[in-house]
This record gives structure tokens, C-alpha cells and sequence, in this order.
């Protein structure tokens, strides 16, 4: 399963779809396996926002606009939400949201896909290609 997440992630679909349920059965509680999950698909994208930049795909100025935001939000859910959760005693919540939000990728991934391949005007070299380096 991690090899497949890997692959997935690597491709930017599905690496928290499918470990979360992976760290769920090896006995992680949901924000663990949140957290988990989480951090390595923050480290792929990171990895990915700095290739980005270096190949000037992105600017530095969008880049640290984006990477401030996020940083904010992520303080604000990790900081306040488990706190709310605990107060009014409905930690089970995390599961429930996280069982949407897999829903819905896995609603997300095969439509996304086609609408890819559409765009390409049916064109398949265009649908899994990665476009020109330079």
C-alpha cells in the first residue's frame, strides 16, 4: 500500500486516500494518521513548489504568498479545531470529515481525469505526458 501511495502521491493524486486507511489499520487513531499523511504530502508538494520555482514555473513572490497562507491555515486547524473537537467532546468529528473528504477525492479522481483527457482533445500522449522540460 505505501508503494501504491508513493505512486499516487508522486503523481499527485491519492497519497492521503490511501494511507490514511493504511495508518488506521496499523493501530494510528485519526489525527495521527492525519498528521501523518499529511506531512508526506506536504514534502512531495514542497519538493515540487521548488522545482517549480527554480524552472520559473512559479514566482518567488506567488511562492511565498502561497507558502504564508498555508502556513497560517495550518497553524489556525492544527492550533484551534483539535481544541473545539475536545471542548465539546466530538474528537470522532476528524473520522467523519476524513471520510468525506476521501469520498469525494475518490468522486474527484475519475472526473478530473477525463475532463484532462477532454481538454487534450482526446489525445492520450497528452493525458498521462508531463509536457516539455524547458
Amino acid at each position: 500500500m505505501s508503494f501504491l501511495a508513493g505512486i499516487f502521491n508522486g503523481l499527485g493524486r491519492g497519497g492521503g486516500f490511501l494511507m490514511i486507511p493504511v495508518y488506521k489499520s496499523l493501530g494510528c487513531n485519526a489525527i495521527q494518521a492525519a498528521a501523518t499523511s499529511s506531512f508526506t504530502i506536504f514534502s512531495s508538494s514542497l519538493l515540487n513548489v521548488i522545482q517549480g520555482v527554480m524552472l520559473g514555473i512559479i514566482g518567488i513572490e506567488d511562492f511565498m504568498v502561497l507558502f504564508i497562507a498555508s502556513i497560517l491555515g495550518s497553524y489556525i486547524c492544527t492550533s484551534f479545531v483539535p481544541k473545539y473537537l475536545q471542548r465539546i467532546n466530538r474528537v470522532s468529528l476528524i473520522e467523519g470529515v476524513l471520510l468525506i473528504l476521501i469520498t469525494l477525492a475518490l468522486i474527484n479522481l475519475p472526473i478530473s481525469l477525463f475532463l484532462k483527457y477532454q481538454r487534450s482533445g482526446y489525445d492520450s500522449n497528452l493525458l498521462f505526458g508531463f509536457g516539455k522540460f524547458c
